[in-house]
């Protein structure tokens, strides 16, 4: 058994799971930053282009609109087709980032375990995240879904499936025993700790959606002082658009938000291993084969 920097078998609560987060992130920063400039970036950078697009094509869509309340020459199924299209495009831009981001992630947590600490390279990631790829995809849709579902009945039950199945995924990559497996686990993990890892994702969440919006204070300054501006003749509303810069702006943004995003993940990373602690007490059994193989 390889041993690491970082005991991430002990049991933690609320302000522990952040300082051990924050550690390793400090400890680990060279690498999982590498990680996620070569596997992660390109990716966000993609959506973050899509978002632009989306943007353009929702501005062109109300422009359309504004003018078929005044002439019903154009055809408003085809505005609508078009919005749609780069909806569609925004929402499987948005899953691949979240499906990437989590593959990366939770992989090297599984390799910082089972190979220790700089006992594995980029390319270990990669292959992990090649490995895991379908399976985050599909546990990630029927997150989704469960979440969804629960919400149509009420949101109670749609906020407490999200929280129980937040472990889904790491358990899936960390445990690597499969789908059903990771389905059940996460019921039982989650058991008398919800409250707190309700807490610690809101928390972080919080903290990620907190910098995201101060990064964005630029951007939505740039967005009133055009439209302010336009306003000012009501003619240029009917060919309004925001500056070049605006666009350009918001794309770096979303691509720091997403990326900031591996945050929260790492948050249940770390909490994922003081519920197994909890419940199946590791440290303990790591200790007895440490001494067996020692005897």
């Amino acid at each position: 058994m390889n041993n690491t920097t970082i005991p991430f078998n002990q049991k933690r609560d609320f302000g522990q799971v952040f300082n051990t987060t924050m550690e390793f992130i400090q400890q680990e920063i060279k690498q999982l930053g590498m990680a996620l400039l070569y596997y992660v970036v390109p990716i966000v950078l993609l959506g973050a282009i899509v978002m632009v697009y989306f943007s353009m094509e929702y501005r062109n869509f109300l422009g359309d609109l504004q003018q078929n309340t005044m002439s019903y020459g154009s055809n408003p199924f085809r505005m609508l087709s078009s919005m749609m299209g780069a909806y569609t495009l925004l929402l499987l831009a948005f899953i691949a980032v979240s499906v990437v981001l989590q593959a990366t992630v939770f992989g090297y947590f599984k390799l910082y375990i089972e190979k220790g600490k700089g006992g594995f390279t980029l390319q270990d990631i990669r292959a992990q995240i090649g490995r895991t790829f379908l399976p985050i995809l599909g546990a990630s849709l029927v997150q989704i879904l469960f979440t969804l579902i629960g919400a149509v009945f009420c949101i109670l039950p749609g906020i407490y499936l999200g929280v129980v199945l937040s472990l889904l995924v790491p358990v899936l990559v960390i445990e690597e025993k499969g789908f059903s497996h990771a389905f059940s686990r996460s019921f039982e993990l989650i058991k008398s700790n919800w409250w707190l890892t309700f807490g610690l994702l809101l928390v972080a969440g919080m903290i990620v959606q907190s910098i995201a919006f101060i990064l964005g204070i630029p951007a939505m300054a740039m967005g009133f002082k055009s439209l302010f501006v336009n306003m000012q003749n009501p003619e240029n509303l009917k060919n309004f658009s925001f500056p070049t810069i605006f666009y350009a702006y918001s794309a770096i943004t979303h691509l720091i938000t997403y990326t900031l995003m591996a945050f929260p993940y790492c948050i249940l990373a770390v909490h994922l291993f003081s519920l197994k602690e909890e419940k199946n007490k590791i440290s303990l059994e790591d200790k007895i084969e440490q001494i067996t193989n020692h005897a």
